[in-house]
C-alpha cells in the first residue's frame, strides 16, 4: 500500500501535497479528487499556483485564520467541509500528523478516566490529548511532562489546530485540576507552560524606601485624605493598577540598563535627568511594554517627585497635553503629601510649571 510522505527536511509546497495524494492508490479515486480539490481551492484563495504555496503548518494555520465563509464564497457548511478536507489532505501527504478533530477511538483506560469528569469544558480540554495518546498507545499512567511537551510541539508543527499553544496549556491545567478533584486520577502533576513576557520586576526587588514611596504616592492618588485636592476626584482602581505597572516597568528598565536595583531608592531616582534616558539604552527596552510607560511615568511623577520638567528634556507642550495635562491638580501638588519620610529630600519644584505664562 503506497504510503509515501514528504521529506521533513525541506518544507514542501502544495504541488507536492497534490502529488502525494495522487499516488495514494489505496484511497478511492473520488476521495483523492476531493482532497486535491481542497488544496487547489486553498491555493486559488491565496492567488498563487500550488508550486508557489508552501505547505508549512504554521503558515497555513495563520492563512486559514484569515479566511471565512464570506471571503471564500462558501456557505458555512461548505467552508467547514473545505477546512476539514484540507486538513485531511495534509495528513495523507504526511505534512501533518495531528488532526484538528481526531476520531481516533479512545483507549479503554482513557475513556473510563474521562467519564469521571463532570465538567464538560474540562473534559473537552483533555479529550484531544486523550485521543492523541490513544493513537500512540500511551495510557494515562504514562503521562508526564516530556510526553505532554511532545504533544504541545506536535500541535504547533504538525497540526492545523487553532491556538495550539493555548490548547496545550488548557490540557495541562485541566489535567492538574483533575489531579486535585477527581478520585482515582493519576497523581502526576504537569508543568503548565507560561509564555507570557513578564519583564517588570516586583516591587519587593527594590529598596523599602522606594516601596514606601510608591505606596504613598498611589495612596495619595486614591484621595483618602478628605482634606486633600484628590478627595474630589480620586483615581480609579484601574488607574492605580496601571500607574503601578508603569512605575515598575521604568524601574526594571533602569536595572536592565545597568542600574543597581538598590540604588533606586525613591521616585525621584526614576525621573532624574540621566535616568530618564537610560530606559532607552540597548537591552533595556524589553522591560517596557511601550514608550507610553516612560511618557506616563515622566508626565505624572517628576513634578510630584520634585524634578523640574525642563531638566528632563521634555518640551512644555508635551508636558501639558493629553491625559496627564496641566488640568490635573495632582501633578503640581506638594510632594510631601505622599512621599515617605525616609526617602530622599525632594528638590523643590519651581512654582508655576504648568501655570499659564504671565
Amino acid at each position: 500500500m503506497p504510503t509515501g510522505s514528504l521529506s521533513p527536511i525541506s518544507i514542501p509546497t502544495c504541488a507536492d501535497v497534490i502529488q502525494q495524494i495522487g499516488i495514494r492508490t489505496d484511497l478511492p479515486l473520488r476521495r483523492r479528487q476531493d482532497l486535491s480539490s481542497a488544496v487547489r481551492r486553498f491555493c486559488r484563495l491565496q492567488n498563487s499556483p500550488p508550486h508557489d504555496v508552501r505547505a508549512d503548518p504554521v503558515a497555513l494555520r495563520h492563512q486559514l485564520a484569515q479566511m471565512s465563509p464570506i471571503i471564500t464564497g462558501l456557505s458555512p457548511g461548505g467552508f467547514r467541509n473545505f477546512r476539514s478536507l484540507l486538513g485531511k489532505a495534509l495528513i495523507v501527504a504526511g505534512v501533518t500528523s495531528v488532526p484538528r478533530r481526531s476520531r481516533t477511538p479512545l483507549a479503554l483506560e482513557w475513556r473510563q478516566l474521562l467519564e469521571r469528569i463532570a465538567d464538560r469544558r474540562q473534559r473537552y480540554s483533555l479529550s484531544h490529548l486523550a485521543r492523541y495518546c490513544s493513537a500512540r498507545d500511551r495510557l494515562p499512567a504514562d503521562i508526564d511532562d516530556d510526553l505532554v511537551a511532545g504533544y504541545g510541539r506536535d500541535l504547533v508543527s504538525k497540526s492545523l489546530l487553532e491556538r495550539p499553544k493555548q490548547a496545550y496549556r488548557n490540557a495541562c491545567l485541566a489535567w492538574n485540576l483533575a489531579v486535585d478533584t477527581v478520585a482515582g486520577w493519576p497523581q502526576q502533576r504537569l508543568t503548565v507552560p507560561n509564555r507570557r513576557r513578564i519583564y517588570a520586576r516586583s516591587l519587593s526587588a527594590f529598596p523599602e524606601s522606594l516601596q514606601s514611596d510608591v505606596e504613598n504616592y498611589l495612596r495619595h492618588l486614591t484621595g483618602d485624605d478628605l482634606l486633600g485636592e484628590m478627595a474630589a476626584r480620586p483615581a480609579s482602581p484601574d488607574t492605580l493598577k496601571g500607574r503601578r505597572k508603569q512605575i515598575l516597568a521604568v524601574a526594571s528598565a533602569l536595572v536592565a540598563a545597568g542600574r543597581d536595583p538598590q540604588a533606586i531608592r525613591s521616585l525621584a531616582d526614576l525621573v532624574e535627568p540621566e535616568a530618564a534616558k537610560e530606559p532607552r539604552a540597548p537591552g533595556a527596552g524589553a522591560a517596557l511594554q511601550s514608550d507610553r510607560d516612560i511618557r506616563s511615568v515622566l508626565a505624572a511623577v517628576p513634578p510630584a517627585a520634585g524634578q523640574p520638567a525642563g531638566k528632563l528634556g521634555v518640551s512644555r507642550p508635551q508636558w501639558t497635553q493629553g491625559k496627564y495635562g496641566s488640568e490635573h491638580a495632582d501633578l503640581t501638588d506638594d510632594p510631601q503629601d505622599y512621599r515617605s519620610p525616609d526617602a530622599h529630600p525632594p528638590v523643590p519644584a519651581p512654582r508655576g510649571i504648568f501655570d499659564p505664562e504671565p
